[in-house]
């Protein structure tokens, strides 16, 4: 029955390293996860009906003893925490390098039809600003401290200089990906689908079926980025993409398409899109009617989904009614909603979170402060309150405008996220709510060219230098127990350099330590009633045991060889004084048994 105290322990434990509760780091959740485990190992130990077995002390423990245990605690926990931290990802990145190797496949070249298959999986990393774990989650930080650099990662080369001006007169947003369900922590992509499209006989894939809506210009234009080994290999375009040439692509999702596999001369991607996007702004300037989509016109029930917290969407609410909502007048309300947010939330790349609550809670109700991805969130959420299809994606949006060579160049600072609401007759559009000056468009010299995608980070503007340290508590602990762990380690080696050479006596075995088996014998002596004091000869000892009628039958064994390694030239020997050991654990045991 006592074997049932670790399954609460292990629950408890596994509660810990699952990642509750969040506002704690990793190495403390593990550590108090180490402690449970500790402690409850002790309580099993103690309901046993041996208290003195297997883990019976053959001295009293001293300081040197309590330092070691709990340097090895540490150790063993740095060591667990850096496996399950790395571990898993070392792992997956050696697998598919090993699969790559064993299938030997020429990128770019597909050799029959099974090649061409969507994987069976999306391999994942860390390496972008942008990217979704295995599960299709983006999490929203509850607290950021972010720090972004200004490294190449996408450009564009318009197809004409007439094209490159049309496009440099709005915003312009390369979307990568979208993520279509929320509950208030992560997005999700929901009912995620495979399907491989293969282009048409003029080389492009077609990925939209109706014809371009009039009014709005349609650009062309070539795309060049970077390939990632993490497999999130996702085709890029300015939002709206319409067409794409490529050998195939892999369909997961509307609007989500992954790329094939470069090509083995090539460092990254250059492709060709077609695209005709479409910005709220625009259709409002333009006096169209604005209807958002309903279910009856095809669009996935996810797009309507409300928050599963009650309370949360009972405080947005009450907040929309604070202020005047048209109805009849879509194109208002949403205008209301994008300047009440801009005037209400501070785009930060710093949250705090000091009340712990859920990111989009403290975005609108705590901290109120965020950056794009907060504010596309919060929208997606509003807008899903309000009855209008929503989802928020993911890319870049300002960059900087190359005249000369007609091209746009996206760095990571530029990395963004905005909200995009279905409307009738025009499909899904853009719907920014993030203050326009955050991705601002830069115009580069005359005669400035743009940098190749392998060049290092330019130097990061004053807006994007963040000197401040996460000044936690949970941070501040950290630093304190890292602090002791040094503490402890110079401690234990400035012990041992004390500890003084141990010195023969008699003849080459015995130190002026006591070897285990004589500081057991004494123990168990004293347990027998026969104390054995220093004084007194092993020999004499043995006599004092039998005039008293507990002389162990091993004494002669223990006499002989105690005597060779003290007073003779024997050397010791560890597998003889195990043994010994033994005997008098198993001697001790029926003194206590016959007591």
């Amino acid at each position: 029955m006592r074997n049932l105290i670790f399954i609460p322990a292990i629950a408890m434990s596994y509660v810990f390293l699952s990642g509750w509760p969040e506002h704690m780091s990793s190495w403390m959740r593990s550590g108090i996860a180490a402690a449970i485990i500790g402690i409850a190992l002790l309580l099993w130990r103690s309901t046993g009906d041996q208290k003195k077995g297997f883990f019976s002390s053959l001295r009293k423990p001293n300081l040197l003893d309590y330092l070691f245990a709990g340097i090895t605690v540490l150790l063993l926990e740095f060591f667990f925490m850096t496996m399950f931290t790395y571990g898993p990802e070392l792992g997956r990145d050696l697998s598919y390098r090993v699969e790559d190797w064993l299938r030997e496949v020429k990128y770019g070249e597909v050799a029959n039809e099974k090649e061409k298959q969507p994987p069976e999986h999306l391999r994942h990393g860390n390496d972008g600003n942008w990217l979704w774990n295995s599960h299709y989650q983006r999490q929203i930080p509850k607290r950021a401290n972010h720090r972004p650099l200004n490294r190449p990662e996408v450009f564009i080369t318009a197809s004409s200089a007439d094209q490159a001006q049309l496009m440099n007169r709005q915003q312009i947003y390369v979307r990568a990906f979208m993520l279509n369900h929320f509950d208030g922590d992560s997005w999700y992509l929901a009912n995620p689908i495979k399907r491989v499209l293969d282009p048409s006989k003029d080389g492009f894939i077609r990925l939209k079926s109706r014809p371009p809506i009039q009014g709005f210009p349609v650009y062309y234009h070539t795309i060049t980025h970077s390939y990632h080994d993490n497999g999130q290999n996702v085709l890029l375009g300015i939002h709206g993409a319409r067409q794409v040439k490529q050998p195939y692509i892999t369909r997961i999702a509307p609007d989500i398409y992954l790329l094939p596999p470069k090509k083995a001369d090539q460092d990254g991607y250059d492709y060709e899109v077609a695209s005709q996007p479409i910005l709220l702004d625009q259709i409002i300037s333009r006096g169209g009617r604005i209807i958002p989509g309903t279910p009856d016109e095809g669009l996935d029930a996810v797009y309507f989904d409300t928050l599963p917290d009650e309370l949360l969407r009972a405080k947005m609410v009450a907040w929309l009614d604070d202020f005047a909502i048209s109805e009849d007048n879509l194109a208002a309300t949403l205008i209301t909603i994008r300047e009440a947010l801009r005037e209400r939330c501070e785009y930060s790349l710093k949250v705090e979170n000091p009340e712990n609550l859920s990111p989009l809670d403290n975005f609108l109700f705590g901290e109120r402060k965020g950056y794009c991805e907060h504010f596309a969130s919060a929208t997606a959420s509003l807008c899903r309150e309000l009855g209008i299809p929503s989802r928020i994606a993911f890319g870049w949006a300002g960059g900087k405008y190359y005249e000369e060579s007609n091209q746009f160049m996206f760095v990571s600072a530029d990395a963004h996220a905005w909200t995009e609401i279905y409307l009738r007759d025009y499909g899904w559009v853009v719907f920014d709510t993030t203050a326009p000056d955050q991705n601002r468009r830069q115009i580069a010299g005359s005669g400035e060219t743009p940098p190749p995608l392998t060049e290092p980070p330019l130097e990061e503007t004053p807006e994007q230098q963040y000197t401040e340290y996460n000044q936690s508590p949970w941070f501040m602990l950290a630093c304190i127990m890292g602090l002791g762990t040094f503490a402890l380690s110079l401690l234990v080696f400035l012990k041992f350099r004390s500890i003084p050479p141990r010195t023969r006596s008699g003849g080459t075995g015995i130190a002026s330590v006591e070897p285990d088996y004589m500081r057991l014998f004494r123990m168990a002596c004293t347990r027998s009633g026969c104390p054995y004091p220093d004084h007194r000869t092993l020999r004499q000892q043995m006599i004092a045991l039998e005039k008293r009628g507990i002389l162990p039958i091993f004494s002669n064994v223990l006499l002989d060889y105690h005597n060779r390694v003290v007073y003779g030239d024997a050397e010791r020997d560890s597998k003889a004084e195990k043994s010994l050991v033994r005997h008098i654990k198993l001697w001790q045991h029926q003194i206590k048994k016959a007591a």
